[in-house]
């Protein structure tokens, strides 16, 4: 994959920390999930200590228990100002992207506040003007959106295709300009604003890097936390 023409840099980066963890319960009826822990950590710290060192602002969208996580950490951690945006209903990522547009400027960063990234392959993405974190999957995988590549470039994005062997997974990690705002929404079976597909349209109008990730850990289910609490590197590598 194309590694050429790095001249981009980001000051803020969003995270979206809005919702329900339905496939945790019954753990989050008393906690969001961005909170529940691995190695002692809330999953939204690992998720803000993987971004590059230059970002100084971090915007929260949050929404199911909100108030946990503004408690948990306040205006500021570590060298990132905090910020908070709410999203009032649950109606998909887009529709919590915009629910954080009033304070984004230009280029920034947008994350999931419930994998595990490696920071190196954040400050890589982060890089270039647009970009998206991928992870090439082995045999057949139906839970993630599946990358269309092409001489290092985004041509398309499907969201959670069947029968692709060996799928090129979107890691819900991008690098994006404001202009994705005006993309033309598309929306999943149960009427939410799905942000992946719309990513696969953008990049019919502008260039996406596409960067591979050298670590990547969705976490949707206990078993997937269970798994991650058995990676001896995490701590160490975000």
């Amino acid at each position: 994959m194309s590694i050429n023409n790095r001249t981009s840099t980001t000051r803020q980066a969003v995270i979206l920390a809005a919702g329900k963890g339905t496939r945790m319960l019954p753990f989050t009826q008393s906690v969001p999930k961005p909170l529940m822990e691995l190695k002692g950590r809330p999953l939204l710290e690992y998720t803000m200590l993987a971004l590059p060192r230059e970002v100084s602002e971090i915007i929260l969208v949050v929404g199911y228990m909100g108030d946990q996580i503004k408690n948990r950490f306040g205006r500021r951690f570590q060298n990132y100002n905090i910020f908070y945006a709410e999203q009032k209903e649950p109606k998909g990522t887009f529709n919590a992207l915009v629910a954080a547009s009033s304070m984004l400027r230009d280029n920034f960063l947008l994350l999931m506040a419930d994998d595990i990234y490696y920071r190196d392959d954040i400050e890589n993405m982060a890089r270039y003007e647009n970009a998206i974190l991928v992870k090439k999957l082995t045999g057949n995988s139906e839970k993630f959106g599946h990358c269309i590549e092409k001489s290092g470039l985004l041509r398309d994005l499907l969201e959670k295709p069947k029968g692709i062997p060996n799928p090129l997974a979107c890691c819900g990690a991008y690098k994006l300009s404001r202009e994705i705002l005006n993309e033309p929404i598309i929306y999943g079976p149960n009427g939410e604003e799905v942000l992946s597909p719309m990513i696969g349209t953008f990049a019919k109008k502008m260039p996406i890097h596409v960067v591979e990730a050298k670590f990547w850990h969705p976490i949707a289910t206990p078993e997937d936390l269970k798994t991650a609490e058995q990676h001896s590197n995490i701590r160490n590598n975000v």
